[in-house]
């Protein structure tokens, strides 16, 4: 496409400016008259390699951006419909007329406030950037014909000045679009600064309210704690009872093992009392067989040796009925300790019944008292 002048108009495409066409294919075309009207091609040839001596692709060489992707990119604000400068559209506000504005809303309207601004910030680097680069590469390729032919210097200077003057429009139309960028990113700050705001007074209400909510339950939980302190006391109390009732039992285990000893022994002294009657016995019928016998041996011979064999079977009878009287007496009174090791051990073991129902019931209540403290617990954190 061609203007009014004959210059064209594909990097007017490119930057998106109608105003202010930067026409380098008319140069592109007289280039190639020239190179057409060569005698030879080895000139054409010689000239194209002095370019790229020089180090200057090829204006058909170069990568140029296509007019719908610079379009894409430096138009899209020219083709956006208009909206108020610093106001998103409708659906993104977030506070309706005379309604309240919520958290969600203003921190997704913010955020995407924020985007938009980001986004534009870039596509206007990125225009600024091919707008730079459009320039250099123009400059290059005016200056390396410059230098190689004077014919063209005229037209190069009229040609440089227009892109010079369109870059400069262009410049001035980004500054604005800076301009304007700044002035949201204001309004984006002054927004953002609403919104912190907003949040620390709702911050500061959320934290009275959750105070005042909990100012009764933490009472409640110090009064738990102080009746599980208390409820512990009792336990170790009970523990110290029950370390008593085990010394109590290991000590009625040890009575136990006693009167068992003891009633060993006292089976042993019995039967040692019966086998030392048994033998006295023994002993009395023999000695009265032998008494009988020496008296019809001796009744008739001699007077005296009656009466010592009657005071030796006397003497005899008492001994052994003294020592049987002593095994006797050793015995009951090893019975009569057995008994009193039974009626210990009974007491014992009823003291240890009576400490361990303490201990059962000082349980149950820590039990009931724990259960009410894990209750009131589960409450407040619900």
């Amino acid at each position: 496409m061609e203007n009014g002048n004959g210059n064209s108009l594909w990097l007017q495409d490119s930057v998106h400016v109608p105003d202010h066409p930067i026409g380098v294919s008319d140069y592109e075309a007289e280039l190639r008259v020239m190179q057409q009207a060569a005698p030879a091609s080895g000139n054409q040839s010689q000239h194209s390699s002095t370019q790229r001596d020089r180090g200057i692709p090829a204006l058909r060489d170069m990568p140029f951006p296509s007019g719908a992707s610079s379009a894409a990119h430096l138009g899209a604000r020219d083709s956006a419909p208009s909206t108020p400068r610093g106001n998103a559209p409708a659906s993104s506000q977030p506070m309706a007329r005379g309604g309240r504005v919520s958290i969600a809303s203003a921190d997704f309207y913010l955020q995407q406030r924020i985007q938009q601004l980001q986004d534009d910030m870039k596509a206007q680097q990125k225009q600024l950037d091919d707008l730079t680069e459009e320039r250099d590469l123009v400059s290059k390729l005016l200056e390396a014909e410059k230098k190689s032919t004077n014919t063209w210097k005229v037209k190069y200077h009229a040609q440089r000045d227009r892109e010079d003057e369109a870059v400069a429009a262009q410049l001035e139309k980004l500054r604005r679009v800076a301009e304007e960028r700044d002035e949201a990113t204001r309004a984006a700050a002054r927004v953002e600064q609403d919104f912190a705001q907003f949040r620390a007074e709702v911050d500061r209400a959320t934290e009275a309210k959750i105070d005042d909510a909990l100012r009764g339950p933490l009472a409640d939980l110090d009064a738990a704690n102080a009746r599980i302190g208390d409820l512990e006391a009792m336990l170790k109390e009970a523990e110290h009872q029950a370390d008593r009732a085990d010394s109590l039992a290991s000590e009625v285990d040890r009575l136990k093992d006693t009167v068992a000893f003891t009633e060993t022994e006292l089976r042993v002294a019995r039967d040692d009392v019966q086998r030392a009657r048994n033998d006295a016995e023994t002993e009395r019928l023999e000695l009265d067989a032998r008494h009988r016998a020496a008296l019809a041996e001796l009744r008739d011979d001699h007077g005296a040796a009656l009466e010592r064999l009657q005071h030796d079977h006397a003497r005899r009878v008492d001994q052994l009925q003294q020592e049987a009287a002593e095994q006797l007496s050793a015995a009951r009174q090893r019975v009569s300790q057995g008994e009193e090791a039974r009626k210990s051990l009974r007491r014992a073991e009823q003291e240890v019944a009576d400490l361990r129902d303490q201990l059962d019931a000082k349980q149950s209540e820590l039990e009931r008292a724990r259960e009410s403290a894990n209750a009131q617990r589960r409450r407040l954190e619900d």
